[in-house]
């Protein structure tokens, strides 16, 4: 494999890097009554696991090699596009899967090949929404299509990325909404960007978050100090160091009560930190499982969500972590310094002193 060759498989690389679902590429479980089928599953895993490092090793020892030779031969010619960036995902278009990238300070977006599909002329880029991709010119933000035609005029001070149709934009210090066509269809009046899920925003209004609807009415006042969007016909809202759920009536789901609170319910269970400890509440807010357990705080994927059945615990700051279920009766011991949450529920990464490996879900090793 020639430079050239080399640095194509390293634009790919990028690319796929850059537009990989952290958390989807977990091992399948379909069946989850087969013995013949968990086997089967992890010898899968096992297997894609040492393609993964033995890619990774041949990958390292190629771009040494070149680093060492630093030589070029007469019928290497220069690639499309080298980004030296690659900045995020952007989306698609009529050719395949694009990413924004930035090269020598510009940006522009390459295809999955490297070819250049929106030259690097752009002073920052954001992603792509409904077929637009927010781009800065002249420290001014505008929008524009995928063969890099202008949509809606530079004339706005920030950006986000169009959603359902619809864009929230600034102009000096407040923020509004435009439509495709870039007409102002809710005035600028916010004092934070927004974003419509299930039909509505959570933005701000001077120091407090409420809810609007796309044609800019107040659907939930303006009392919370934070307010997330709405997943599932549910939102996560704080008033001070409170946190609690609310549905898109604006009525309280789960009591403004808690210190720590997770976004919404994983095989019908949230967890919830109350005076130190971490317990389980149903989707009517009664108390699932007690309040007996430490939370350490999110690091990734939680590993106190309910996947598979199981959730990681502990009991306190310094000791060890294990599994329990939906009834709060302890499945695997607590032996773990570190746990993840079960991969489609079949396995879950754990740590014991400074090695990783992973088990099922009763607990057997399995890697």
């Amino acid at each position: 494999m020639n430079l050239n060759e080399q640095r194509n498989v390293h634009i790919k690389d990028e690319f796929k890097k850059a537009s990989s679902d952290t958390g989807k590429n977990y091992p399948s479980a379909n069946d989850k009554n087969s013995n013949a089928s968990a086997k089967k599953s992890i010898s899968v895993a096992k297997l894609a696991i040492i393609s993964a490092i033995a890619i990774a090793i041949v990958a390292v020892l190629a771009v040494v090699a070149v680093n060492m030779s630093g030589k070029k031969t007469n019928d290497e010619t220069p690639p499309k596009a080298l980004p030296t960036e690659v900045k995020e995902n952007a989306g698609n278009y009529a050719g395949g899967p694009v990413a924004v990238v930035q090269q020598n300070g510009k940006y522009g977006v390459i295809d999955a090949d490297g070819n250049v599909v929106i030259d690097f002329k752009y002073e920052n880029a954001g992603s792509i929404g409904d077929g637009l991709l927010a781009v800065c010119k002249d420290h001014r933000w505008g929008y524009i299509d995928l063969n890099g035609n202008t949509v809606i005029d530079f004339d706005y001070d920030d950006t986000t990325t169009f959603n359902d149709g619809m864009v929230c934009v600034k102009k000096g210090d407040k923020w509004g909404f435009l439509d495709k066509t870039g007409k102002k269809v809710i005035p600028f009046e916010y004092s934070s960007t927004g974003y419509f899920y299930d039909g509505l925003a959570s933005i701000r209004k001077g120091d407090k978050y409420g809810y609007i609807d796309k044609s800019g009415n107040t659907v939930i006042p303006f009392e919370y100090d934070e307010a997330e969007s709405f997943n599932d016909g549910v939102a996560r809202v704080r008033k001070g160091d409170y946190y609690g759920l609310i549905n898109k009536d604006g009525g309280i789901l789960i009591d403004i009560e808690y210190t720590q609170l997770d976004t919404s319910f994983h095989n019908g269970l949230i967890y919830a930190e109350k005076e130190g400890k971490l317990g389980y509440l149903d989707k009517e807010g009664n108390i699932a499982i007690p309040f007996n357990y430490y939370y350490r705080g999110v690091h990734g994927h939680s590993p106190y969500d309910f996947e598979g059945g199981l959730a990681g615990a502990t009991m306190d700051e310094y000791s060890k972590w294990g599994y329990i279920d939906q009834n709060g009766n302890t499945v695997i011991p607590f032996e773990y310094d570190e746990v993840r949450p079960f991969w489609n529920g079949t396995f879950a990464a754990v740590k014991k002193g400074e090695k990783w490996g992973c088990i099922d879900k009763t607990g057997n090793e399995v890697i």
